[in-house]
């Protein structure tokens, strides 16, 4: 017998080629806001600017005061550092005493000025020392001087040019009495020379 014939090398299969690689896992999702921060997100509050400090408008502009930024809405927070710690001074001219029975209330949205309105034909006005804890009558200051006879208000009985001391808490306060503005200084002068005194003659 012949001899068997060599088997022939298999052949080389070919390579499948190489699978995709699968994308990053996404990051995860960030957790949901709490339902205040999504209402500040919705409806952002904005800041106010700062404004004119309720001392300088009450005074009469006589006060030099810092813009303010109030931090709430309470009263005391309308005015600057330097009327919350000294105070302010009000011509007595602009301060009436309420007398009648019921007072108009200071209206919130309308700043530090009341208009006239339904309620009260008096011109721009804030009503002071009417908190409770208040000493004395409840105060109406106006914001322009006026000679006109007011139903429900009497004025002050003092001088012209007599000024009425306030201190800033849950409303304005008078702490002492009307007082008038210090007179001017007078000029030194020097104490008058003594007459010389004639000795008595001597008898012979």
């Amino acid at each position: 017998r012949p001899p068997p014939l060599p088997r022939p090398p298999p052949l080389p299969l070919p390579r499948p080629p190489p699978l995709p690689r699968p994308p990053p896992p996404a990051p995860p999702a960030p957790p949901a806001p709490p339902a205040a921060q999504a209402l500040s997100v919705i409806n952002p509050r904005k800041r106010k600017p700062p404004a004119v400090c309720w001392g300088q408008a009450l005074s009469g502009g006589t006060t030099q005061c810092e813009l303010v930024e109030a931090k709430s809405p309470a009263f005391r927070q309308h005015f600057c550092p330097n009327c919350q710690k000294k105070g302010l001074l009000i011509s007595s001219l602009r301060v009436r005493v309420a007398v009648g029975e019921t007072v108009p209330a200071n209206l919130h949205a309308s700043g530090v000025w009341n208009g006239p309105s339904s309620t009260s034909k008096w011109p721009a006005h804030r009503v002071v020392n009417q908190t409770a804890g208040s000493a004395g009558p409840k105060l109406v200051i106006l914001r322009d001087v006026t000679s006109a006879q007011l139903p429900g208000l009497a004025s002050l009985p003092h001088p012209p040019g007599s000024m009425v001391a306030f201190r800033v808490g849950k409303t304005l306060q008078p702490i002492t009495a009307p007082h008038s503005q210090p007179p001017p200084p007078q000029q030194w002068q020097p104490p008058p020379v003594p007459r010389a005194v004639a000795a008595p003659l001597s008898q012979p």
